[in-house]
């Protein structure tokens, strides 16, 4: 039987363990489109997507003053009104 005698480095211990030749072995992964299937490409760049546009994002509103267009912790508004 082959025991691979690893010695220790000095300083701080590590989980890191001597593995076996089998699992040093690395391929580099392929590109797979989780829209087709297919191979080759990621799903943001798959080319029978098609050009569908990007749902527009809603103006945030501040919940201090009521207006459109700042959050409340740009505001620099008085409360009002129903927002107190």
């Amino acid at each position: 039987m082959n025991v691979v005698s690893r010695k220790r480095d000095r300083g701080r211990p590590t989980n890191a363990r001597a593995k076996p030749g089998y699992e040093n072995v690395s391929k580099p992964r392929t590109k797979f489109c989780s829209i087709c299937r297919g191979r080759g490409h990621k799903a943001s760049g798959c080319p029978s997507y098609g050009g569908v546009a990007k749902k527009q994002r809603k103006v945030p509103k501040c919940t201090k003053c009521g207006l459109e267009g700042h959050k409340r912790n740009n505001c620099s508004g008085r409360m009002f009104g129903v927002f107190q």
